[in-house]
């Protein structure tokens, strides 16, 4: 049963980072990116899940570094975006 459990997340996490590779393709378009980006995570998170039946892995330990992880990309992601819509008003005028 628990095996079967560990299988599930693997097979999970290999789907998630298969959609996530099809969405970053077109990584100019927005939605796309973030869209990926967040299948990315999710894939991750299933690893991180299969892996906690090993002693020495403590899901707790990544959380925070996880955390900063995500607010650095999405921080990323709005000061990208911003930086675009200036170069763009500066262009139009």
């Amino acid at each position: 049963m628990k095996k079967d459990k560990y299988h599930y997340y693997t097979l999970t996490a290999l789907i998630l980072f298969w959609i996530e590779s099809i969405a970053v393709i077109n990584h100019v378009n927005n939605f796309r990116f973030i869209f990926g980006m967040l299948f990315f995570v999710l894939g991750k998170i299933m690893y991180c899940l299969r892996f906690t039946n090993n002693r020495d892995f403590k899901l707790a330990r990544l959380l925070p570094f996880l955390t900063v992880s995500f607010i650095l990309i999405v921080y990323g992601i709005l000061i990208e975006k911003k930086v675009i819509e200036e170069k763009t008003l500066k262009i139009n005028f």
